[in-house]
């Protein structure tokens, strides 16, 4: 295919060229002004001007749980018991599993006995928005036998309240076909191309069948996949390395493994972060942290050793403490693995210093600014909330490498809503270098995707604007009005 008459954006040099693009066996073999065909057979695609850029690559996601959460009835809005009730009793099913509540939006906690009266046949499982901590119905309680998950501190069962490894625990138990799982994964995946999206770092290990979410993984024609393997210890990593050691050597056409993630800690709003004061909202608890120094330092020298890329959930400043500790003792020097942190909301300076030094890369969702922030003045204070709560603009000052992303479903995966809520934090042509190039670097896909240059994969959407013109409000309702995915448009 030849698509002529582009005004292409080039991410590097941050501008519009006018050239014609020559596709064949799903890349760009290509660039110049004027491309005459030669092949009587070749597709001619003239864009009449209009402006093609390249995919999004977002950073951070849960694919299957982006699929999942669209495919049931949504509760982010749900205000009242009575709605709760009717969005349960419409769903056919002996286990439900619904995700999205926030106690700030809503008149009620979703405790036990609110889940018991919503109804007393089927099992609940009611994720909090946040997805670490969640409420659960008797029903479930007794089918899973919960009391004998062991760690009693992360579970309130009189008021059917579970979370952190508990939790996670608890979504592995609950067995997912893969009919449905395939399911999740291809509706994900459509929407996520919907909005020009062709690349994600996804995030689905922890809650599913290894070797069934190989075979959806394997199957894929999709969506390009940077999939993360969840270790929840040292035992579990030198398994996968042991038995499954293949698994962090597949590169192919749709799917990369390379990467390992853990959790360090939980989030802001289950107040399960692992921060270094008190919270401001409730001084008894500073949060939860699921490894110590050690470790962890043992977790990031086994990596290291068998040439592994570590991603760490750190959200809390003491978490990051730890974490910053461990890879300072064990880490190679530079980072060749592309180490990464991810979400990184609250860090002091000095600890962003070290983040630099030790060439950590970092992947950031501005649009957890918005949606957090009220309750995040609450958890955290007004004033450390300035001080060291989404520094996001300094990760820019310091030159320290970071991708952005949405963590897909906990927001909404709408790339030009990210670029707008980022705006606050970097001028919006930089955040598009975050949203492709860095994206693709921090997966080492920058030879693959990122950019529309010769050599790489054609994936890119078509606008009739210039997105860096237009208004800020205006970003809240652009949808592309085609999508290219390895030279094919969809």
């Amino acid at each position: 295919m030849i698509i002529k008459n582009c005004n292409c954006y080039n991410t590097v040099k941050a501008k519009f060229e006018k050239s014609d693009l020559q596709i064949n066996n799903g890349k760009i073999i290509k660039k110049d002004k004027e491309i005459i065909s030669k092949d009587s057979e070749e597709e001619i695609f003239d864009l009449e001007g209009k402006y093609i850029y390249p995919g999004f690559i977002d950073s951070h996601v849960h694919l299957i749980g982006t699929g999942q959460k669209l495919n049931y009835p949504s509760i982010d809005l749900v205000k009242t018991i009575d709605e709760l009730k009717e969005i349960i009793d419409s769903i056919d099913e002996p286990i439900i599993i619904l995700r999205g509540w926030n106690e700030e939006n809503t008149s009620f906690f979703p405790h036990r006995s609110i889940l018991d009266e919503c109804s007393n046949k089927k099992s609940i499982l009611l994720i909090r928005n946040c997805g670490h901590i969640a409420t659960v119905n008797s029903n479930l309680i007794e089918m899973f036998d919960i009391k004998s998950f062991g760690n009693s501190k992360e579970y309130d069962l009189e008021n059917g309240i579970i979370k952190g490894k508990t939790l996670e625990e608890l979504k592995k138990r609950i067995k997912i076909d893969k009919t449905t799982l395939k399911t999740n994964f291809e509706v994900g995946a459509e929407e996520f191309l919907k909005y020009g999206v062709t690349s994600v770092h996804s995030d689905d290990w922890y809650s599913t069948d290894l070797d069934v979410l190989m075979e959806v993984l394997n199957e894929n024609k999709l969506i390009k996949v940077y999939e993360k393997v969840y270790t929840e210890n040292l035992d579990a990593l030198q398994l996968l390395i042991n038995t499954k050691r293949n698994l962090f050597t597949i590169e192919k056409e749709f799917l990369n493994i390379k990467a390992i993630k853990i959790y360090l800690d939980g989030s802001l709003g289950s107040r399960t972060a692992y921060i270094k004061k008190p919270y401001a909202d409730d001084r008894s608890t500073k949060g939860n942290i699921y490894f110590n120094e050690e470790e962890l330092s043992n977790i990031i020298r086994t990596a290291e050793e068998n040439g592994i890329q570590v991603m760490a959930h750190i959200i809390g400043d003491y978490a990051l403490e730890i974490a910053l500790k461990a890879f300072e003792k064990n880490m190679i020097s530079n980072n060749p693995l592309r180490h990464r942190i991810i979400h990184l909301q609250v860090a002091s300076k000095e600890q962003l210093k070290r983040i630099k030094k030790l060439n950590l890369y970092v992947s950031v969702q501005p649009i957890f600014y918005e949606s957090d922030y009220d309750m995040a003045i609450k958890r955290l204070g007004i004033k450390r909330f300035a001080n060291i709560g989404y520094k996001f603009s300094e990760l820019l000052e310091l030159g320290i490498n970071f991708s952005l992303s949405t963590d897909s479903p906990i927001e909404s995966l709408n790339p030009f809503l990210n670029i707008k809520a980022a705006e606050k934090f970097m001028p919006r042509k930089e955040a598009f270098y975050r949203y492709t190039v860095s994206g693709a670097f921090s997966s080492f896909q920058e030879n693959k995707v990122g950019s529309l240059e010769v050599g790489k994969y054609a994936d890119a959407y078509v606008l009739p604007i210039d997105i860096f013109k237009v208004n800020e409000n205006e970003l809240n309702n652009i949808l592309p009005e085609k999508v290219l995915f390895n030279g094919k448009w969809l």
